[in-house]
């Protein structure tokens, strides 16, 4: 089967920076897909309150809106889906938590080159997340998906669930810290 690598990158909040950031640990693509991902993932599209999704052609850097966003997801058209094999897929998360399993699933499905999510922690801090297939494999199957996503979330609830209960965690950063948790596996 397939396999993919996923992970969070930090990056503080910007001031001046025009588009976007540079989380640490970043590998920029070529100069017209950085500028092509930095529009796609400028604060204007980051601090809005619904999910706005951009599908991203590496080769080109041409970029084309997707979708129609709501609070917590995005959907799409069975054209736009299939539109979207072999190009990065880029969305805001304002609720600031990383990949979903429906987001590593679908990117599977429609064989995406990447999927990324930008958003916010609780403290304000700016987090780019991204998962692609291993290099030289293809991606997992998507039930290949769902079931690690699923022995991941029973670890982190078992993780946070004390912490909430004890006071020493609060639910908005149990929930931020949760899906992080997932996304770094």
């Amino acid at each position: 089967g397939g396999q993919w690598t996923s992970g969070g990158d930090g990056g503080s909040s910007v001031g001046s920076q025009p588009g976007g950031f540079q989380p640490s640990g970043y590998q920029p693509y070529d100069v017209r897909l950085t500028k092509s991902l930095e529009h796609a993932e400028s604060r204007d599209n980051f601090s809005l309150k619904v999910e706005r999704a951009y599908s991203v052609d590496p080769v080109s850097g041409e970029t084309k809106r997707v979708g129609e966003g709501h609070s917590n997801y995005v959907v799409f058209t069975p054209d736009e889906l299939i539109s979207m094999k072999g190009k990065i897929h880029t969305h805001n998360h304002p609720r600031g938590v990383s990949l979903s399993v429906t987001d590593v699933a679908l990117a599977a499905t429609y064989g995406f080159a990447e999927i990324r999510a930008i958003g916010a922690d609780f403290t304000g801090t700016r987090w780019l997340y991204r998962a692609f297939p291993t290099p030289g494999k293809s991606w997992p199957t998507p039930e290949t998906v769902k079931s690690a996503f699923k022995e991941l979330r029973t670890t982190a609830l078992q993780r946070f669930g004390p912490r909430v209960r004890s006071g020493e965690m609060s639910v908005e950063q149990a929930d931020f810290e949760h899906y992080h948790f997932l996304n770094e596996r």
